[in-house]
């Protein structure tokens, strides 16, 4: 099967949609527009990147390229001096951008509320509010000169950003997310007759919020026992406010005879269990706790730096930066390693300490990294991290030069590792949490359909793949540099699998009560 070529491309992103939950809503005829484009589509598994964060899974998405070759990890990244935390943005993503070769090729490009897009410049692109846009500049009108009674209903935060407190408050929150889906395709209506494009993309963001928080009132699996019942018409309104939204875009692209994509940048599950990551090396010994002096003058230090400094020239261009230490307290003269954030994976760094002699840093490294392979859940037995990437021997990153973690650990999904453990008992390694009842899980959904294309056809592909395959339909080169293939041509497979690991067969089973059958000495 080829590709054919296209005069223009309606993308449809997602955050979050997964066939776990679509499908059991498509077979109640909850969502017939989905539905309908699923069944005539090219369709199938689309894997996150590592890890499966937002933000490393847009900047694959968009470069064709995987986790160590676009530079994003996480919505948080540590600059190069190693000693301040910032916001990551557009401008660390270290490879050509989609909409940037688009523009340079002459195609135009429309991209509403996109991730990692604020203050991208790109040719021949119109990019309308997006979703990393500060706060304080969210008033859609303002930016764009688009109408405001367009873009009544936009909420530029999140949504879903906890479960609610009341009936009210939920009903409150399911109005504003239906009437923000309609203002999207309204201002994507009204952009796409204000000129010419190529390629016209709506994000919808608030489907992530939404899973995180009101998973059980989806009614997909044993959680449902959990659900609020006067919630679950609220959730079904959402969803059914989303599969209009998405028709009324597929009827968009039909008439301006567009091919359509639909894409995920992760998918979703039940939340089995938050893991302590730096519960994981305390109890290891690999991390020693602050006394209650050292923790007050440490807190004291920390505020005091942070005043002096916000003007710094250190750290100018970066937003809302602040010192690594600050992030997370410990014994730093008698730990080796810490974890000072991470959203959905372990993100350990070495302290001065640890890297003082190579060696050391050498063995704490390995070390470190195979006790988070050894962990498992104290009931199953099953392994919490599906992949730990040394990234310096895996990826061939120098981490003290760079600010990368030394450590990635990936979680099995149904897990979700933190940093910042809320918990009175500091050494606990598992816990639930009601208020985050579903989390990421590594496998979103692709959606294709364009003439050329077996309906009903699935396929297996991968996160950076979506950008090369972009390219081909608009009929343009693909760079060599892109590590995707071309989904649903008969391209073979490529042989970059990042989700291949050391195998290892030993499992260890640790809580609070019971450790690993080895100790990482600190000193």
């Amino acid at each position: 099967m080829t590709i054919r070529p296209v005069n223009r491309l309606m993308l449809i992103s997602i955050a979050g949609a997964c066939e776990a939950m679509l499908q059991p809503w498509f077979d109640r005829n909850d969502l017939p527009n989905l539905a309908s484009i699923w069944s005539g589509s090219l369709r199938g598994t689309l894997r996150s990147s590592q890890p499966p964060n937002a933000s490393a899974a847009w900047a694959s998405m968009m470069t064709g390229r995987s986790t160590p070759h676009h530079g994003v990890y996480d919505p948080e990244f540590v600059q190069s001096n190693g000693k301040y935390i910032s916001q990551t943005d557009y401008s660390r993503i270290q490879a050509p951008h989609l909409w940037q070769i688009l523009g340079q090729a002459g195609h135009s490009v429309i991209s509403i509320h996109a991730p990692l897009s604020y203050g991208m410049s790109a040719d021949r692109t119109q990019i309308i509010s997006p979703a990393d846009m500060p706060l304080k500049k969210s008033a859609v009108e303002s930016e764009t000169m688009i109408p405001k009674d367009l873009a009544a209903g936009w909420s530029q935060h999140s949504l879903w950003n906890r479960r609610p407190k009341s009936h009210e408050e939920a009903v409150n929150v399911s109005t504003r997310h239906q009437l923000h889906h309609a203002a999207l395709v309204n201002v994507a209506d009204w952009a796409g007759n204000q000129q010419e494009w190529s390629l016209l993309h709506v994000h919808f963001q608030d489907l992530d919020g939404l899973q995180h928080h009101m998973w059980p009132e989806l009614e997909i699996d044993q959680s449902s026992t959990e659900a609020r019942p006067e919630w679950v018409p609220l959730v079904r309104d959402t969803l059914r406010s989303l599969d209009t939204a998405v028709g009324r875009l597929a009827e968009l692209a039909d008439k301006q005879n567009a091919a359509l994509m639909i894409v995920s940048d992760h998918g979703f599950g039940p939340c089995r269990s938050l893991v302590n990551v730096n519960g994981i090396l305390r109890i290891h010994g690999i991390q020693r706790r602050q006394s209650l002096s050292g923790s007050m003058i440490h807190r004291s230090q920390t505020i005091l730096r942070t005043i002096a400094d916000r003007n710094s020239p250190a750290l100018k261009g970066y937003a809302k930066a602040r010192p690594m230490d600050s992030r997370h307290s410990c014994d730093w003269s008698s730990s080796l390693a810490f974890a000072p954030f991470g959203q959905h994976s372990g993100l350990i760094y070495l302290t001065d300490k640890a890297r003082r002699h190579e060696g050391r840093a050498e063995r704490a490294t390995h070390e470190v990294a195979e006790i988070f392979r050894l962990i498992a859940e104290p009931e199953s037995g099953e392994s919490v991290f599906s992949d730990v990437i040394p990234v310096a021997t895996r990826w061939g990153i120098d981490p003290v030069s760079t600010g990368w973690p030394d450590i990635i650990a990936i979680p099995t999904d149904g897990f979700e590792p933190v940093a910042h453990w809320n918990h009175k008992e500091k050494v606990r390694l598992f816990r639930t949490d009601p208020n985050q009842p579903g989390t990421h899980y590594a496998d979103g959904v692709v959606s294709m359909k364009a003439q050329g294309l077996d309906p009903g056809r699935t396929t297996r592909d991968q996160i950076q793949d979506i950008a090369p395959t972009i390219l081909r339909w608009l009929n343009l080169p693909v760079p060599e540099s892109m590590e995707g293939r071309i989904i649903g041509s008969n391209m073979e497979p490529s042989i970059y699998q990042p989700h291949i690991r050391p195998n290892s067969g030993r499992k260890v089973i640790v809580n609070a009560r019971q450790t690993a059958s080895f100790q990482f000495p600190v000193s």
